[in-house]
């Protein structure tokens, strides 16, 4: 990541020396390129607004010290704010500086980024230095279990700093079955609230089996620890419409699909309305963000613009959709787990960016890239015969009323009760569009 910064950064640095303060424009085209080379990095969009925010706050209008070049002060503000971010106001080598372990043993911290972005090595980097400087004990652990690589690489860096590793059990893997009453009940003993965000195969006849046995084990352990449950739900129960969707709408026994999830909804609804547990969901639209393949912005349409393909999409891309960003909709979920019990035993609607085509919103990924906008089109109307082919084309067929009219969710409840300001497409779709481009590197 400091590489990559620091090349941008020596680009635009040429172009500041020599002027004797910086302007806002001058700020401004530094903010951009560091910006992107933070989200390139795999940076979290919450902590690159913040480090923006200041740093672009200190440096305008900063006066140049004598002998030192605007490049120079750029660098140092750039630094200062690195250092605070990483390791607090005071430094990571001052008094309550570095990471804050004050909390009851055994203190977790967890690294989470794309493959490839250094996380093995950086956790054995904090692990030696809390082992060293801290006189801390440390295991180290690894969770990614796709690649049994990455856990005997962290077990040779823990023998080489003398930091102990969690044993390597062949074959196993992390679970939870949903389905499992007993497995649910023992996942939320001892938490006070937790969230479902769970998915199956898009299978409608699927659905209907699975849904609402996996609802009613989760209302089941609610019921027995008092557990909170947060539920990320979508907006199929409704069926078709021809309005905006509102909370209040009927539940919809249309298709196979939308009426699966209208089960599962009726099972939680009334488990909260006879005050058996506190449940809450939140709806959401169809999905977009970094990392997010399986989206009808994701890997087909997005993730083909960086490979410089065209963008494959079914039903029409000039018709008005709503599409929420996944880290909007994990800051929403979190919203609701602060909130009082009476924001539970009801539904919330997810805001979303101002409503467009789908056609505009892949636009400002085709600019982002620096491609042209190429779609590739499968009217709704086609659905029916060509669902005779394709299994996947099938399952959609029940739910072309998503694509073949506008789609428009009203959230003006959750934004009056707790925030509005979500993530517009100029921002969400580029960064999107720059971690599929991300992703195409060596």
């Amino acid at each position: 990541m400091f590489d990559n910064l620091s090349n941008r950064l020596g680009e635009i640095f040429d172009r500041l020396r020599g002027r004797g303060a910086l302007s806002e424009d001058d700020v401004g085209v530094a903010m951009r390129e560091i910006r992107v080379a933070l989200l390139e990095a795999d940076v979290a969009l919450p902590v690159v607004r913040d480090f923006i925010a200041a740093v672009r706050e200190k440096a305008i209008g900063q006066d140049v010290v004598r002998s030192v070049t605007p490049g120079q002060m750029v660098v140092k503000i750039v630094h200062d704010h690195l250092v605070q971010t990483l390791a607090g106001d005071g430094g990571a080598d001052s008094p309550g500086g570095g990471l804050d372990l004050n909390a009851p043993a055994p203190v977790g911290i967890m690294l989470v980024g794309l493959q490839g972005s250094g996380k093995t090595t950086t956790a054995a980097k904090i692990a030696l230095r809390l082992k060293n400087r801290e006189r801390k004990k440390v295991l180290m652990a690894s969770l990614d279990v796709q690649r049994p690589a990455a856990q005997e690489q962290l077990a040779q860096l823990g023998k080489q700093t003398g930091v102990a590793t969690l044993p390597i059990v062949a074959g196993e893997r992390p679970r939870m079955d949903a389905l499992d009453r007993d497995a649910v009940a023992k996942a939320v003993r001892g938490s006070g609230q937790f969230v479902v965000a769970i998915g199956f195969a898009y299978s409608g006849a699927l659905w209907r089996d699975v849904w609402p046995t996996v609802i009613s084990n989760f209302v089941a352990a609610c019921k027995a620890t008092g557990a909170r449950m947060v539920f990320v739900d979508n907006l199929y129960m409704y069926g078709p419409q021809t309005i905006s969707l509102i909370e209040t709408m009927a539940l919809s026994y249309y298709g196979l699909k939308p009426a699966a999830r209208s089960a599962a909804t009726r099972i939680w609804m009334d488990a909260a309305a006879k005050g058996e547990a506190l449940i809450t969901a939140l709806r959401a639209p169809d999905f977009y963000g970094p990392g997010v393949g399986n989206s009808f912005l994701g890997d087909t349409s997005i993730g083909k613009f960086a490979k410089g393909k065209p963008a494959v999409f079914v039903g029409s891309p000039d018709v008005l959709h709503d599409y929420a960003y996944v880290p909007d909709i994990a800051r929403a979920a979190t919203t609701l787990l602060d909130a009082p019990d009476s924001a539970f035993g009801q539904a919330w609607h997810m805001p979303c960016a101002r409503t467009r085509t789908t056609r505009d919103i892949l636009q400002i990924a085709a600019d982002t890239l620096g491609v042209k906008l190429r779609i590739s089109a499968m009217p709704a109307w086609m659905l029916g015969p060509s669902a005779m082919f394709s299994p996947f084309l099938r399952e959609l067929k029940e739910m072309r009323f998503q694509w073949d009219r506008p789609y428009q969710v009203d959230a003006s409840r959750f934004k009056a009760a707790f925030w509005s300001d979500v993530t517009p497409f100029e921002t969400g779709v580029a960064e999107t569009a720059l971690a599929f481009r991300a992703e195409l590197k060596p």
